[in-house]
């Protein structure tokens, strides 16, 4: 998964330049690396393992798009493999004029509980960036790539060791300390803290969650959990606004 949604630096480290309307509206923290889940029930599980979950994005309380998660088994109990898909789709109007749209699908395949393997797109309101990383032997390689310009890519080693993307879903995204950002390709060193409960709106009912806050990308991120399930995400974007994730 990926933060939230701001201008993506070009993979030569130059930022490109973005309407101004988009730097108000959205900065990136760290993406959206959102998500949200199915219909009366917190989380969507079925028979053959395969989990999904399904969220309204939200933006100081109005709807902007969705992102949604499925997590399924890659083979046999035993192998303790699983693949995630994820598909976001942002688009904020003013007045009912599109101002800014954002688009992300990754795809990562997980291996005793580390990443394996990450492919991502994201579209941040024209400016497309892909990344693809893999483990080889015990270190993590990212290329980032610019599809506009074939001699815009870079290469980074995302380190040795278990390397996390900003898995949400699962709940021992609490313990790590570097996260891979799916949106740029870079780690970030992240710190996590425990929040106080509070009661949040779930598929249309309040329950309770518990929450964790990660620090370390432009905004704090705000990740909620009931029953050991990811059931939503806050956090502050451009312009002083909240950016939420609600299941729907």
């Amino acid at each position: 998964m990926s933060p939230l949604p701001e201008p993506v630096s070009h993979p030569s480290g130059h930022r490109r330049s973005q309407p101004r309307a988009t730097n108000r509206l959205v900065t990136r923290a760290s993406v959206l690396a959102l998500g949200l889940v199915t219909a009366v029930s917190v989380q969507a599980v079925a028979n053959d393992g395969r989990t999904e979950w399904q969220f309204t994005a939200l933006l100081d309380g109005d709807v902007v798009g969705t992102h949604d998660f499925v997590v399924e088994p890659a083979g046999p109990p035993s192998t303790e493999r699983r693949t995630l898909t994820s598909r976001a789709r942002f688009t904020v109007k003013v007045l009912g004029i599109a101002l800014y749209r954002y688009r992300h699908e990754v795809r990562e395949r997980w291996h005793d509980g580390c990443l394996e393997s990450i492919a991502a797109r994201t579209d941040d309101n024209g400016t497309v960036t892909e990344v693809d990383g893999r483990l080889r032997g015990d270190r993590f390689d990212v290329v980032v790539r610019d599809p506009a310009d074939a001699s815009q890519r870079s290469s980074a080693d995302s380190g040795r060791g278990c390397v996390w993307s900003f898995a949400y879903w699962n709940p021992a995204l609490a313990r790590q300390q570097r996260l891979l950002d799916p949106g740029t390709g870079r780690m970030t060193p992240v710190e996590i803290q425990s929040l106080p409960d509070r009661s949040i709106e779930v598929a249309g009912r309040r329950v309770q969650a518990r929450g964790i806050r990660i620090i370390g990308s432009a905004n704090p991120i705000d990740v909620w959990y009931h029953d050991e399930r990811w059931v939503g995400l806050d956090t502050t974007v451009g312009g002083g606004r909240t950016l939420s994730y609600r299941m729907r």
